[in-house]
């Protein structure tokens, strides 16, 4: 048997660039591992792919009672995936999934060219069995000890560990954060490696407490906390008057912890959405339809196709056109207020509405809602 596992562990070998792009898709279809936002997670997560095939030839290569030893990057992956929260199941149906990938590449090695006799490859696969339980013990046992270990300490768990608990909804202690979480809260979601610079100078300047963990690199989420109400317009406008080039997303003041977690969400919902230089902004007040919207691509199409394509081409100018019904609208559907606006007559403003409707085929004011949500859309 030794002489027959070498030669395939030699043609497993040999396919190892397509054996790992297989493993890489299965695993990867049971929980996507880049919600772990760490690094360390991350990079180990690809290079225990490449030791599960290492392992697998290791044992096809062994001889009987000779087993190869556990990679040391499964046992810290283990620890890791207990330190961010991901279950023992999980893991272990990546593992599993991992082990049908080698069974299946194994069978269909010994089945090409010469074929193996069926009581060699009966051997064989109950090695490779035997490996995977050994594999799946300790890797049970070093997630389980782990997970245990942290949930009996809090105070072993990161900064960013256990913001990440707290935003899933677990009670825990605010202490462990130095950050009071049952006064009014302003979330921020920052890209930019000076954003923690940024954001310090603006907690000081508004005299309020701040929280700010790195999830992952280059990405900062942060808290403006304090007793009193703090418009979020005000901390824009703070942000605004730095020179700093960043992407941030600013949610509305929350109070309590209930708050601290909408206020985060509502920043991370409309951060796809920041624009302008150098500080690309987005505010959830002024940016949260929006964001919702996009959310709904049938939505969207039917929005730019009912009442944004009529207003293109032809005849008057469909900018003009859009630019008029928006202003017309801003200003609660007064002509003369729009016409201000735009600084035109009020007959061209006039004149601008009447084609819209003709376009359209229905009063502005039956369908006001619907054309400002297609206005909204980016061109």
């Amino acid at each position: 048997m030794s002489r027959v596992g070498k030669e395939l562990a030699d043609r497993i070998e040999d396919r190892r660039t397509d054996l790992e792009e297989a493993l890489l898709a299965r695993v990867y279809g049971i929980g996507d591992p880049a919600q772990v936002h760490d690094s360390a997670y991350l990079s180990g997560f690809r290079a225990a792919v490449g030791s599960a095939v290492d392992f697998a030839i290791a044992t096809l290569r062994s001889r009987p009672g000779d087993d190869p030893p556990i990679p040391a990057v499964f046992l810290s992956q283990a620890r890791l995936a207990a330190r961010h929260g991901v279950r023992l199941d999980v893991v272990l149906r990546r593992y599993t999934a991992a082990h049908s990938v080698l069974v299946a590449f194994l069978v269909e090695e010994a089945d090409g060219g010469e074929r193996l006799p069926a009581a060699d490859l009966k051997a064989l696969l109950a090695s490779s069995s035997t490996a995977f339980d050994r594999l799946i013990l300790a890797i049970s046992d070093e997630h389980t000890s782990e997970a245990g270990r942290r949930s009996a300490d809090p105070r072993e768990w990161s900064r960013v560990e256990r913001v990440e608990r707290l935003l899933a909804g677990e009670f825990l202690s605010s202490e462990l954060l130095d950050y009071p979480l049952d006064g009014w809260h302003v979330a921020l979601v920052m890209e930019s490696p000076e954003a923690g610079e940024v954001i310090r100078a603006v907690a000081a300047d508004t005299d309020r407490l701040l929280l700010t963990v790195e999830p992952r690199a280059g990405t900062l989420w942060a808290w403006l906390g304090g007793r009193s109400l703090m418009d979020s317009a005000e901390v824009a406008k703070r942000l605004h008057s730095g020179q700093a080039e960043m992407k941030t997303a600013v949610g509305e003041p929350g109070r309590g912890i209930e708050g601290w977690r909408f206020s985060h969400r509502q920043a991370l919902a409309v951060l796809p959405l920041a624009e302008g230089r150098p500080v690309a902004l987005a505010r959830y007040e002024e940016k949260g339809v929006l964001a919702s919207i996009q959310r709904d691509q049938v939505l969207v199409e039917s929005l730019r196709r009912r009442y944004l394509e009529p207003l293109s081409g032809g005849g008057e100018s469909g900018e003009a056109l859009r630019e008029t019904v928006a202003a017309y609208l801003a200003a609660e559907c007064s002509t003369s207020s729009a016409a201000s606006a735009l600084r035109v007559h009020r007959q061209t403003v006039s004149s601008r509405l009447r084609s819209v409707e003709d376009r359209l085929g229905k009063s502005i004011a039956e369908c006001a809602l619907e054309l400002s949500l297609a206005l909204m859309l980016p061109s």
